[in-house]
């Protein structure tokens, strides 16, 4: 029982990091003259200075311009304006309120605390331990890293590669708590 406290904090610990590592900076689309018609491949990803910083989306008739600023008043004038947001990727034109990335350890850590939970009331947890537990123990600090390594380099590409390396991620991680030799 011991180790299952462990194994939970240890997963709840990995979560708040996760959060925490991915709100440090922001990403934010930026262009100069982007049109009405939004195109991606005229934008570039650009990683803000802190935290506190703002995705800034300006609309004057047809011309938008995407950036990033350390304050931003939000205006809107019949569609024109400034619009401002704090999340990655956000000026976009469409809203994400929860990173790919953290949207796949958080599955991750439900699978995984879940699956735990019904091993427990078969009095299965012994044999859960000794494998999955043992299994995540000697691969936590390699998954951390990877966790975190993955944010940095992929901190730039499309949410569509986010998406899916956070879907490989979890994959990972569902075979990890779910497989091993005792």
């Amino acid at each position: 029982m011991k180790s299952a406290i462990k194994m939970l904090s240890i997963i709840l610990i990995l979560l708040a990091l996760s959060f925490s590592v991915t709100n440090a900076a922001l990403s934010c689309y930026s262009c100069t003259d982007c049109g009405t018609s939004w195109d991606i491949s005229k934008t570039t990803v650009v990683a803000t200075s802190g935290s506190s910083d703002y995705c800034r989306k300006t609309v004057t008739g047809n011309t938008v311009t995407k950036d990033y600023a350390s304050s931003c008043t939000p205006a809107n004038i019949l569609g024109n304006g400034i619009f401002c947001c704090q999340t990655d990727l956000c000026n976009s034109g469409s809203k994400q309120s929860i990173t790919m990335m953290n949207l796949g350890f958080l599955t991750a850590s439900i699978w995984a605390i879940y699956h735990y939970i019904i091993l427990a009331r078969k009095n299965e947890v012994a044999d859960f331990e000794a494998t999955t537990f043992s299994i995540f123990y000697n691969n936590a600090f390699y998954l951390v890293c990877l966790i975190v390594l993955s944010f940095f380099v992929f901190k730039n590409f499309s949410p569509t590669v986010n998406y899916l390396f956070s879907v490989g991620l979890s994959t990972a991680m569902v075979f990890l708590f779910s497989t091993g030799e005792k």
